[in-house]
């Protein structure tokens, strides 16, 4: 095993990187950190998307991507395939990406897989892969909790939904209808399988509880010195300076059901973050490490179901310009004020619309 190129991306835990490296299987990414989350979400071989293929027939390759990892050290660091990032190419209006886009978003938002922007995914041909998962198990609201979609948290240049925007030339009705027929289909897909999926994510639950999960308490990019040398809404805790000072973005960790906040005192080994009255903190993990359980539960899920449709179907709209889209699981008006989305399940209406953010 050869190092290729080198380290790659942002250093946590006492300088550790990801590293691009060489083996006789070809190039392999080495990442020093757990990745038992990646290998359920991505590895097609893994137990949760090998048996539900085997039960319900979905492999999820098309919007989950797949990912081959080789190490059997999950809960410790691990090594995975290598995906050339692929070249620009014409996407045709009725591609299939856009429902898988679509899809991702559901299936994302109900396990509560975030910080999703653009350089944790990639975009190509009909599919959509994710790279990079340690945020899981967060009770999101919507899709925009993932980052897929843009929020006041990121820019929309690094918004995946911005990316897609660009590759389909601009989101025409039939382009909206393809997102929001895979956000419907994904979710139908999940209330009726939900039962099957926790039992079958449930089976790991050991490991899941021993598996790190990692917590931003603000976005990596802005540790740099013009954030450092401003005045944030959230001040800076002492275990944020303490991994600065030593050359470190700041990592931070949390478990299944514990609402305490972990970070690397000393190499590989776990300290407890003093939170005392970070009441903002606190809100947030109170929302995070959830079980598998809780948010397939038909209310959670129902709920999210719901909000999903509405947000996502904000986002094309334009102020003062009338929209409606038809499908046979649903409908979508706007008469330029009013936004009504009617479907099998259930009737919305909102005057509160956003404008398009894409």
């Amino acid at each position: 095993m050869n190092l290729l190129c080198g380290p790659l991306g942002d250093a946590h835990n006492f300088n550790q990187k990801v590293e691009l490296i060489e083996t006789v299987e070809g190039l392999k990414v080495k990442k020093p950190r757990p990745i038992f989350w990646e290998w359920l979400f991505l590895d097609p071989s893994s137990s949760f998307r090998a048996q539900t293929k085997q039960i319900t027939g979905c492999s999820f390759n098309q919007y989950l991507g797949s990912i081959s990892y080789s190490s059997s050290q999950r809960g410790v660091s691990g090594i995975c395939e290598y995906l050339l990032q692929p070249t620009k190419h014409a996407i045709t209006e009725d591609s299939v990406l856009l429902k898988n886009f679509g899809r991702l978003l559901a299936f994302t938002t109900t396990l509560g897989i975030t910080d999703l922007h653009i350089e944790n995914l990639i975009i190509y041909n009909e599919h959509v892969q994710m790279l990079d998962i340690e945020c899981v198990l967060f009770s999101a609201e919507s899709p925009a909790d993932t980052l897929l979609i843009p929020n006041r948290k990121i820019n929309r240049e690094r918004s995946p939904l911005f990316k897609l925007n660009q590759l389909v030339g601009g989101f025409s009705s039939k382009n909206i209808l393809h997102i929001m027929e895979g956000l419907y289909q994904e979710f139908k897909f999940l209330l009726e399988n939900r039962a099957k999926i926790t039992e079958i994510i449930s089976a790991e639950i050991d490991q899941m509880n021993r598996s790190p999960i990692r917590f931003l308490i603000r976005p990596s990019r802005e540790y740099n010195k013009n954030f450092l040398q401003s005045t944030s809404l959230l001040p800076m805790i002492d275990e944020e300076r303490e991994q600065l000072d030593r050359s470190d973005i700041p990592y931070f960790f949390g478990f299944i059901e514990d609402a305490d906040l972990f970070y690397y005192k000393q190499l590989n080994q776990k300290s407890k973050v003093q939170l005392n009255n970070l009441e903002t903190i606190k809100k947030k993990i109170q929302r995070s490490f959830q079980t598998p359980k809780s948010l397939l539960g038909h209310n959670r899920l129902y709920k999210v179901f719901k909000q999903s449709m509405m947000m996502v179907a904000s986002r094309f709209l334009e102020a003062g310009k009338p929209m409606e889209i038809q499908s046979e699981n649903f409908s979508i008006k706007f008469d330029g004020s009013i936004l009504k989305i009617d479907t099998i399940e259930f009737s919305l209406q909102s005057n509160a619309v956003k404008p398009n953010e894409y």
